[in-house]
């Protein structure tokens, strides 16, 4: 949330709905949580997975601002 709130998300689109909407639109719920025995490259292709893992499970839709 540091991010969200300096203006500096590395998701844009995040960013700009946070812009827009503000905090109190935001809802956070831990659903899973990262090893910490993965390196970066690791890291990088979990979340990568994951992602699309909950937006499938969900049936996300893009964020818009």
């Amino acid at each position: 949330m540091f991010g969200l709130r300096m203006g500096s998300h590395r998701n844009k689109a995040m960013q700009a709905a946070w812009t827009a909407h503000g905090a109190e639109a935001f809802t956070y719920v831990v659903v899973e949580t990262l090893a910490e025995d993965l390196g970066p490259i690791g890291k990088d292709t979990w979340l990568k997975e994951r992602d699309r893992h909950w937006r499938a499970r969900l049936d996300a839709r893009p964020i818009v601002g």
